[in-house]
């Protein structure tokens, strides 16, 4: 067996996600006996692509209710967890197993947070929930396409409201392990021919992108440093932390007061701080001020940054320090939903 190794020397300890060019892949078609299970989006990619495959294709809208148009056409409701359970009963009543997943909802374009959310991170929980419900035990592939969600040449247009479906991109397959999980990241001008190849072609790489023609897939690239780097933070500086009164926050706040003498902007949802936490810091050597502020309240944190600037005449960063933590922080997807999630992207 392969034993694990620890590396010494600190300097080698770091990496960086990167991106790599490869070659188009070029998979075998699908058969005629495949099952498609598609979700498609509004702008057609999706139906294009299940036209090429020459096999049976269910496909899947987006909508606000549940409704079976015919054998092979199915609407639902994106937030709706309910839904992707009756349609898999759907399915198997008509004993249509799914072996090819193609979910595309990541490719709308224009749309907000909450909406980015629901037809992206949920609908992924959603959707491998009802698979573990079903009890389907075979191997299913599920590729989930996206468009802006992938910085790899740094000149896209990014939709950040999209990225959280990275998430369960990763995670899926650890507690679903017969669900093959990958992401492919389109731009504008993807070619339909050139992702059914991927679809089809043997899994290499959790993360893939298509990039004027381009396939280029992420890996990880070490970080050497020499040692010498120059401070990140600067004396006297002045930084304003979110999730002020929480214990990583904290930690920060007296290694800043102790090492910089920085002047501190605490913000936090309680009225006020502990005294003796703003003692402490004071003799540490920090200067501090306490902002009551909600980090998801645009207001709030605009009045925060104000009085910060009123009361130091600058700001030199910001840390986001706020989250959730604790036992109710963490949740198998089994139980996952807007009310686990929503503190998280509220914070």
């Amino acid at each position: 067996a392969n034993k694990l190794l620890r590396e010494e020397d600190p300097a080698k300890w770091l990496y960086v996600p990167s991106w790599k060019r490869l070659l188009p892949r070029a998979g075998d078609p699908p058969l005629p006996s495949e099952n498609w299970l598609v979700f498609a989006d509004r702008d057609g990619f999706v139906s294009r692509l299940a036209a090429q495959a020459a096999c049976t294709v269910i496909t899947v809208r987006a909508g606000d209710r549940f409704e079976q148009q015919d054998t092979r056409r199915f609407t639902i409701d994106p937030e709706n967890p309910q839904h992707y359970r009756q349609l898999l009963q759907a399915l198997q009543a008509a004993h249509f197993v799914p072996t090819t997943i193609v979910h595309g909802w990541g490719l709308e374009r224009a749309i907000g947070l909450d909406q980015g959310l629901s037809v992206g991170f949920y609908s992924l929980v959603f959707l491998a929930r009802a698979i573990g419900a079903a009890k389907l035990r075979h191997e299913i592939g599920l590729s989930v396409l996206s468009e802006g969600v992938q910085d790899v040449l740094g000149t896209e247009t990014l939709s950040p409201e999209k990225a959280a479906l990275l998430g369960p991109c990763l995670v899926i397959r650890q507690e679903y392990p017969n669900i093959h999980v990958r992401s492919i990241d389109l731009d504008s001008s993807a070619r339909a021919d050139l992702v059914l190849g991927e679809l089809h072609a043997p899994e290499d790489h959790v993360f893939v992108a298509h990039r004027n023609g381009q396939r280029w897939v992420q890996t990880y690239e070490r970080i050497v440093t020499d040692g010498v780097r120059s401070p990140v933070f600067r004396q006297g500086g002045v930084y304003l932390l979110t999730g002020g009164l929480g214990r990583v926050a904290t930690a920060i706040a007296r290694h800043l007061g102790e090492k910089y003498q920085a002047r501190l902007a605490l913000v936090g949802r309680c009225g006020s701080a502990p005294q003796t936490l703003l003692d402490d810091l004071r003799k540490r050597g920090a200067e501090v001020l306490y902002a009551c502020a909600d980090a998801a309240d645009e207001a709030a944190m605009q009045q925060a940054v104000a009085e910060t600037c009123e009361r130091f005449g600058t700001l030199h960063g910001v840390i986001h320090g706020a989250g959730v933590v604790g036992r109710d922080g963490y949740q198998e997807l089994k139980h996952a939903g807007r009310h686990g999630g929503g503190p998280h992207f509220r914070a």
